[in-house]
This record gives C-alpha cells, sequence and structure tokens, in this order.
C-alpha cells in the first residue's frame, strides 16, 4: 500500500502496512509492497505510528513521528512473523525518518532479512532506541543513523530480549 503526506494526531492504532492480525480478510499470501513516505505522526504515545508486516519490499521514508505525554510505544514496528501463510518483513528501506520521544524501531518474528536502515534521527525519551527480537546479524544494515536516549547509555540497543548495548557496542556489534 501507498501511504504518503498525511498529518496523523492523537494516534489510537498507528498506520498497518500488510500485516493481518486476524483471517478476516483475504490475505496475500505472497507479501505486498508498501511506501510510507512524507508523513507527520503527533502524540504517538503508547501506540506504534508504523507497523508493518507481510511486506516482500517496502519504503518508509522521510517520515515526521513524534510522542505524546505517555511514552512506550515506538515509532517503527516491523512484524517478521509467517503467522496465517504470511511472509514477514523483507528488502524494506527505512531511510531518512526523524523519531522523538519514543522507542524509533521494533522487530520481532523471525521471517526478516534485507532491512536497510540508514540516515535516520532516533531520539527516544527513555528506554531502548532499538530493540530487535529474534535478531540474525546478516538481516539488517545499519548506516548513519543518529540515536539518543534519556535511559543510561548501556541501555540504549536491545537484542533478543537479554543483550543490551551502548552506542560503542552496538556499532561494533
Amino acid at each position: 500500500g501507498v501511504y504518503e503526506g498525511n498529518l496523523v494526531a492523537e494516534i489510537a492504532i498507528g498506520n498497518h502496512q500488510g500485516y493481518m492480525f486476524s483471517a478476516s480478510a483475504p490475505i496475500n499470501t505472497e507479501g505486498v509492497e508498501a511506501r510510507v513516505t512524507r508523513n507527520a505522526f503527533l502524540k504517538v504515545g503508547a501506540n506504534q505510528a508504523i507497523q508493518a508486516g507481510n511486506l516482500r519490499a517496502g519504503l518508509i521514508k522521510n517520515n515526521l513521528i513524534l510522542s505524546g505525554a505517555s511514552t512506550g510505544g515506538s515509532g517503527i514496528s516491523l512484524i517478521g512473523e509467517s503467522f496465517l501463510g504470511q511472509v514477514g518483513v523483507h528488502n524494506l528501506v527505512i531511510e531518512d525518518n526523524f523519531i522523538l520521544g519514543l522507542r524509533s524501531l521494533n522487530a520481532y518474528g523471525a521471517s526478516i532479512s534485507n532491512v536497510i536502515v540508514r540516515d535516520n534521527r532516533f531520539r527516544a525519551s527513555s528506554g531502548q532506541v532499538v530493540e530487535l527480537l529474534n535478531y540474525e546479524r546478516n538481516d539488517y544494515t545499519f548506516a548513519g543513523n543518529a540515536y539518543r536516549s534519556g535511559s543510561p547509555a548501556n541501555q540504549w540497543f536491545r537484542i533478543n530480549q537479554t543483550t543490551y548495548y551502548d552506542l560503542a557496542g552496538w556499532r561494533a556489534f
């Protein structure tokens, strides 16, 4: 799907791209292509601004994502599950986004590959900036991103629910 040039305030659920939580509608078992660009998501709070899954290819670019008073949500959440015959997340570029006040990137599921995350500005008010569950080294490429969190520096990045990294450890990882 294409989601471009929108202003979204007071997010209750967020923008879903591709992933289906139930078989209430026909599911494309070959995955979909998604483009989410030039949007502003305001007062995200404890939700996700962009939630993407069942993608065979996609682009998430030039979005402004800001938290509201409540934190705990994610700017971008990737669902790499193959539930109901879905394909996970593949061939996705996440670039030139500015995310302020919440976890910038959260991803889970064993079916994720070729995700490129570059030239983003990720600033969490507290907690992790990036959390990757079911992480495999060759699934992601990170380059040119700026990171910041109000949490202690050794808690900015969380991998597979157990390992925390500071910025130097993340870059070496």
